[in-house]
């Protein structure tokens, strides 16, 4: 066989086997119209979006007393260690003040100078009822025996007041958690003696920046982390001024009575805490999977007789699972959730849950220009 002939058959090979390719392909998109993407809808909403931040939080006791030193001396007896429960009004230890002394004897002498003053009174008066009195003389006679029961009340009141400086007591009932004090050793006023808990509910104390502190209000409520539990508490005070040495504000949250015992929290103990850092609320949410983006900003795709249309929208605050839509939509619309890279403006769908089978119209609309699927370029 020449080789020209060759060449010709092998043209005309090719040509066949080209347009037979071609035919088997054409045909695939057409099948029994199952090429339409299927997707989900949902409807834009309004409703409330917020995000966490996580922080360390102390647990402390909500009824904690520091006990201090009133007065400067010398620490003559203890009476508690640390661990050690206590009463309301046990003695804590006592203090040689240097005062106690000096006190008693002013208050046995504004004593002696009232009784006498009222014995003095008491003459006086019968003299004063008889007539043999002047009524000036009874009136200095009476101011004399004001006078000294005044002294005496003052001279009690400071007599007591030294005796609670030398005898120092618990002020509430519960437990010693640290006493740093022994006999023998030399107090200054305000001296730390010990701490005393209460025995009543935990609380949590952690810090945030101002940022943060502005999300916050009374009667929050937080979820705290500890021992792979979770529990609630909700915030009872927010500082309204930074510490001057950390720069953020101090903020306390109570355990709520729906949050089990947590009696057992060693006081001082760290635990991880979740709390609202910003939210929003009654604004437009969709969900995240919802939103396409390009250069020109934010899309979402609406969906209209079974066609996609491409909505620009502006968005806002988001969480793990919802973005806050600021402007481009209305609850009446109907929006793609379902993410797809082949999606595009006037893709035609078909809705999760619709029959499989085909209508005429959509299998004639299922062609365009060159036998391309409907809504591709």
């Amino acid at each position: 066989m020449k080789k020209s002939t060759v060449i010709i058959l092998a043209a005309v090979a090719a040509v066949i086997g080209f347009a037979v390719f071609r035919r088997m392909n054409q045909s695939k998109p057409f099948a029994a119209g199952q090429s339409l993407p299927v997707v989900e809808t949902v409807n834009p909403v309004y409703g409330k979006i917020s995000n966490e931040t996580a922080l360390i939080g102390t647990i402390m006791p909500s009824d904690s007393v520091a006990v201090t030193a009133k007065a400067g001396g010398d620490v003559t007896g203890v009476f508690v260690k640390a661990g050690d429960t206590v009463n309301a009004g046990d003695l804590i230890c006592t203090i040689d003040t240097k005062q106690v002394s000096s006190a008693k004897t002013t208050l046995d002498n504004a004593r002696l100078s009232l009784k006498s003053a009222q014995d003095t009174l008491s003459r006086e008066k019968l003299l004063y009822d008889a007539g043999d009195l002047s009524q000036q003389d009874y009136d200095n006679y009476v101011n004399q025996a004001e006078k000294a029961k005044v002294s005496f009340e003052s001279a009690q009141t400071a007599y007591q007041t030294q005796m609670d400086y030398a005898n120092v007591r618990a002020k509430i009932s519960g437990v010693v958690e640290q006493c740093s004090i022994e006999v023998n050793d030399s107090l200054n006023a305000g001296a730390s003696i010990c701490v005393i808990t209460g025995a009543g509910a935990r609380e949590v104390h952690f810090s945030v920046t101002e940022r943060i502190r502005g999300a916050l209000a009374v009667g929050d409520e937080l979820k705290v982390q500890k021992n792979d539990d979770t529990y609630t508490a909700n915030i009872t005070e927010v500082s309204t001024m930074a510490n001057s040495s950390t720069g953020l504000y101090e903020i306390k949250a109570a355990f709520n009575e729906t949050s089990g015992d947590v009696s057992a929290f060693s006081n001082g103990s760290m635990a991880k805490i979740r709390v609202v850092s910003s939210h929003a609320d009654n604004v437009m949410i969709l969900p995240k999977d919802c939103i396409y983006s390009e250069s020109a900003g934010d899309f979402v795709y609406t969906v209209t007789d079974h066609v996609l249309k491409k909505v620009q929208v502006t968005t806002g605050m988001e969480d793990p699972e919802n973005i806050e839509i600021t402007d481009g939509l209305t609850t009446d619309d109907v929006v793609c959730s379902t993410w797809s890279s082949e999606l595009d403006d006037g893709t035609k769908v078909r809705l999760k849950g619709e029959s499989t089978e085909t209508s005429p119209e959509e299998a004639s609309g299922s062609e365009g220009m060159s036998g391309a699927p409907a809504g591709r370029p």
